[in-house]
């Protein structure tokens, strides 16, 4: 459903009927604005040998793109989150924005740096700092700005082997927002490097900047454009290459008309076609649409209203969470086939409760257990209180019985969780190296506050657990407390925790469902942004403090890097009595107020995340981001030979997109579950993969993993050595592409 809108505010109001006879409306305001964002546009530059010109056409051209809600890079609390890698030298930043006054005259801008920075207004320069030394140091300049909109661009460059340091102060009382229209496209990557010389290859271009005129040239030829985007997107292109010559490499850039972008290579391979998709072991990566299926090739449907899916130990078997408060078991027979060879519902979690995550804890190796997170969402509809309603969370552990059963119910892990009075609720869960259970609590407001224009929301307020990361920690084992307790019920706004062996780990989290524990080690998490209509924003911890969603409210969802102790904008009134800072809803790249800025926006609703573990196509999309938006009830999970998303229905089922890839003869190694485990060795892991033979040798970190057992054409079982770090599988001798297994740090 698209729709075209005026310049100017347009009221929209949307009414639907979901799967499940839930009548459900949201109103917006959609504004037409001259093409201007709030915030600065940043270049990151390589290939740096001197403090970057002022013109952006200039070279060196840049490499990557993004928006910042301000100058805020490197020292203290900041980072470079979503940028390359801040250390090492010869790179820089271009910055660029227009900063707007109410009347002329000069103005203060504070400029923090360690190493060569530049200012300029227009194209006068203001600042022209060398910074020989590398050591941090803070300079205030003043200029003149011209009423209205002033041109304003920030360059700096890594000189100095330390970490990278540039801030910038806008003069206090002004706005900055930066021209989009106006924007260099920015060629970040191609989808495959290689195509036949007769072209007609399928290249999908990232980046940024792709409008404006835009075409892509291989070399001096122009690319025929398959899909640019249809005016709704600038960071992806589809295009189909050129006739080229054989033996060759051309540079692959993007010409609109704003200039010309920085070039990435294409090569030209005898013959035609798609990138070299039709050989054995080929790594031009495709996928195809396909989803489990029943033995008789009918799709399988037996698991409604899914909502989270996660990989067992065994690496055959994928817990199902489901709406309708049960745990799905669904044995695969054959990941090649995708073919489900059992199944079995799990004993229900109770009245009115739903199921919104699982995962399974590598640290658990004496059976098959699966956790899940439970609730009562829109409590009150279900004639519970607000006293009653308000942690109604739980998180519950199952066992797979090894004799044949399904799933029992071992005991209640975690009780006492936050949950809204609409459908925020404890989502996604996930385990770090320790063992300690990370948990998603959804947040009990739209931004912040409850009050008259709430009632969408539940007019509950936040409590001293909702909204946020939190950290159980199981590692205590025997002795861990998981009841949650509280110095009063009837009230959350002044709830007070007392007891539990729960925390917030980090801070500010609307309404996220998705978490990953990466095998860099990264804590990745997935937000919702607000709704206009459904709660205003909060300014501040007093009862005044607050003012319309539709006044600077931003719907957009978001990717986060979690820290613990970080604070990433929805406010909690409850904590905010000891960290007013949680009291300020903030936008998804501001920084103020010591905010944590987000890595990436992502369209409404983005739920579910994983990261693609598998060595499929050569290990070439191996530890990449994989997500999934909500449709009717969607989550991922990494599978051994693809990666599967439940999609959610009457009666749900199990979507795969399984790789379009033909291996070569040798052993291949695609995939180990678990992928994490104790030092101490001794639990099966699963190998999946090709061409193991009768008698296949197994090594994990280059020791031997035991008792090895050939389970079907595409896997085999072994027991894990004792070991340490990140470490390859191999079968056989076969080529690792990065490390397959890593031990826990228990």
């Amino acid at each position: 459903m698209t729709a075209t809108f005026p310049r100017g505010r347009t009221p929209v109001k949307l009414t639907v009927t979901d799967n499940t006879g839930d009548v459900a409306s949201d109103v917006t305001t959609v504004t037409v604005s001259a093409g201007a964002s709030a915030g600065w546009w940043c270049y990151w530059l390589e290939g740096v040998t001197r403090l970057p010109p002022l013109w952006l056409k200039a070279a060196p051209r840049p490499v990557y793109a993004a928006p910042s809600g301000a100058v805020r890079f490197g020292d203290g609390k900041f980072g470079w989150a979503g940028y390359p890698s801040p250390f090492g030298t010869g790179w820089g930043l271009r910055c660029v924005t227009s900063v707007s006054v109410g009347r002329a005259g000069a103005y203060p801008f504070k400029v923090t740096a360690n190493g060569p920075v530049g200012l300029y207004v227009g194209t006068k320069a203001v600042l022209s700092k060398p910074w020989a030394s590398g050591a941090r140091a803070v300079t205030t300049q003043w200029a003149q700005l011209a009423a209205g909109a002033n041109d304003v661009t920030v360059v700096f460059w890594k000189r100095h082997p330390n970490l990278g340091t540039v801030q910038l102060d806008a003069p206090p009382g002004s706005s900055v927002a930066y021209a989009a229209p106006r924007l260099l496209s920015v060629l970040a990557g191609l989808s495959t490097a290689t195509g036949g010389a007769a072209g007609g290859a399928t290249v999908k271009l990232s980046g940024s900047g792709f409008f404006n005129g835009e075409v892509v040239y291989f070399g001096d030829k122009a690319a025929a454009t398959i899909n640019d985007g249809g005016g709704s997107s600038s960071d992806t292109m589809y295009v189909r290459s050129p006739p080229g010559v054989a033996g060759t490499t051309v540079p692959v850039t993007v010409r609109t008309g704003n200039g010309v972008s920085n070039a990435r290579p294409f090569r030209y391979v005898a013959g035609g076609g798609g990138g070299g998709g039709g050989g054995g072991g080929s790594t031009h990566v495709r996928y195809t649409s396909s989803f489990l299926q029943n033995k008789g090739g009918s799709k399988f449907t037996a698991v409604p209203l899914a909502t989270s899916i996660a990989l067992g130990a065994d690496g055959v078997t994928y817990f199902v969470g489901s709406l309708k408060g049960n745990v799905y078991q669904v044995r695969v027979a054959d990941h090649a086939s995708m073919t489900v060879a059992s199944w079995c519902k799990g004993p229900w979690s109770g009245p009115n409760r739903v199921i919104t995550g699982v995962a399974v804890n590598p640290a658990l190796t004496h059976g098959s257990f699966v956790y899940a997170s439970s609730s009562i969402i829109k409590y009150r509809s279900k004639g519970l209180s607000v006293a009653q309603g308000w942690a109604n969370g739980r998180v519950e552990l199952y066992k797979s019985l090894s004799s044949g059963g399904c799933l029992v119910k071992v005991k209640d892990v975690i009780t006492g969780l936050p949950v809204s009075a609409n459908d925020h609720t404890i989502a996604g869960i996930a385990f770090d190296q320790r063992g300690d259970l990370l948990l998603q609590a959804g947040g009990s407001t739209n931004a912040g506050y409850n009050g008259p224009g709430s009632e969408l929301s539940g007019m509950v307020d936040e409590s001293p657990l909702s909204g946020a990361t939190l950290i159980a920690y199981t590692s205590k084992g025997a002795a861990f407390n998981g009841r949650i307790t509280y110095n009063q019920m009837g009230n959350p706004a002044t709830a007070v925790q007392t007891g539990g062996d729960v925390a917030v780990y980090a801070a500010g989290l609307r309404n996220s469902f998705g978490i990953l524990r990466h095998s860099s080690g990264t804590l990745f998490a997935l937000d919702n942004g607000g709704n206009n209509g459904y709660g205003h924003i909060r300014t501040g911890c007093g009862p005044g403090a607050h003012k319309p969603f539709a006044q600077g409210g931003d719907p957009a969802d978001t990717l986060v890097a979690l820290r613990r102790g970080a604070y990433y904008g929805h406010p909690n009134v409850n904590r905010g009595r000891k960290a007013p800072a949680q009291c300020v809803w903030r936008r998804p790249f501001e920084t103020a107020g010591g905010a944590t800025a987000a890595l990436a926006t992502l369209p409404s609703s983005t739920n579910g995340l994983t990261e693609m573990r598998s060595s499929v196509f050569r290990g070439a999309l191996k530890g990449h981001l994989f997500f999934t938006k909500y449709v009717g009830g969607t989550a991922g999970a990494a599978g051994i030979m693809s990666t599967a998303t439940v999609k959610g229905g009457g009666g749900g089922f199990i979507a795969a997109a399984v790789p379009a890839y033909r291996p070569g003869a040798a052993p291949e190694v695609l995939g180990v579950a678990p992928d994490r485990g104790p030092k101490r060795g001794g639990y099966r892991l699963y190998v999946a993969g090709y061409n193991f033979g009768g008698r296949p040798q197994v090594r994990v970190g280059g020791k031997p993993c035991t008792a090895v057992t050939v389970v079907g054409p595409h896997g085999l079982t072994c027991t894990a050595p004792a070991g340490s770090g990140k470490v390859p599988v191999t079968v056989n001798g076969s080529r690792s592409y990065g490390h397959d297994f890593e031990y826990m740090f228990i």
